[in-house]
């Protein structure tokens, strides 16, 4: 599948929750396979109204300085962030970690979006952010990700700048095709592939190497002349290259009524497939 073949490319922007300076940006060079350690890591799909109000709140205000300062620097609209995220929770107790998904709708036209994802761990997050809508496709995927980690129990989050061995990248590439299939006779939709924008990070649990984290954006569901959906999917794959936990986006555009109006999902499942997020103008 083309999407994990064409490498990974970025801007490097850095934001931080909590007290404490920048870190170092952690990565492996291309090439780098890791051998599995064992797992035992508690994954749990969290809906908005799940996830902790403090987590909720504390991230929000993250993510929403992030995309003012990118539209400042950029001379970009200016958006509002959503205080709804979806989230995915790693490991249980003061130890877990957040992958949460944030929506953002432009203050000037409903038809331009802001898409962000926090890894939140030990009081800190790192951050990916692109814009969807129209004139948007060719700008790049925004990445800051400090070294993000708890304590020598917690979690940290790591930057892959390669792909994983042991067969994960296979068996991600085969469940990302399964679902590309299932969206499109879900929707009725023209034949349907994720794209290339995939990020992906080595998931650790103290010293050991729990998953691979992979989140896909900036991906293009088209219906017809006039209907269209964005797609984003958050996957944690095991060392032992097994699905342990994901959700999946589906964002009809426009994706809210306006900049005041947050995003109204609806849930549906699939064998398999975890959690899908439906939400947006159908």
């Amino acid at each position: 599948m083309a999407m994990m073949r064409g490498g990974l490319s970025f801007l490097l922007v850095l934001s931080l929750l909590g007290c404490g300076g920048p870190q170092a940006l952690t990565a492996t060079p291309p090439g780098t396979e890791f051998r599995a350690m064992g797992s035992g890591l508690a994954v749990e799909v969290l809906k908005p109204e799940a996830l902790p109000a403090s987590l909720r709140q504390a991230a929000h205000g993250v993510v929403q300085k992030a995309a003012d300062d990118a539209s400042r620097k950029k001379g970009l609209d200016f958006f509002s962030v959503h205080a709804n995220p979806v989230g995915l929770r790693l490991g249980q107790g003061e130890h877990a970690a957040y992958v949460l998904s944030f929506l953002g709708t432009s203050k000037d036209r409903n038809d331009i979006n802001y898409e962000a994802r926090a890894l939140v761990a030990g009081g800190k997050v790192g951050l990916t952010s692109n814009y969807s809508g129209p004139g948007t496709r060719m700008a790049q995927v925004d990445v800051g990700m400090p070294r993000l980690e708890s304590s020598d129990a917690g979690i940290h989050f790591e930057l892959l700048m390669g792909l994983p061995g042991n067969g994960v990248t296979d068996a991600y590439e085969r469940h990302m095709e399964r679902l590309g299939l299932h969206l499109t006779r879900r929707f009725q939709a023209r034949p349907f592939q994720f794209e290339d924008d995939c990020l992906v990070f080595a998931v650790h649990s103290g010293e050991s190497l729990a998953g691979f984290l992979f989140t896909h954006q900036r991906n293009r569901l088209v219906l017809g002349d006039r209907k269209d959906a964005d797609v984003q999917s958050v996957v944690l794959m095991s060392p032992q290259a097994q699905v342990l936990g994901g959700y999946t986006l589906v964002g009809f555009n426009a994706k809210t009524p306006s900049a005041a109006t947050p995003p109204a999902y609806a849930w549906e499942s699939e064998r398999g497939l975890g959690l899908i997020g439906i939400f947006g103008d159908r």
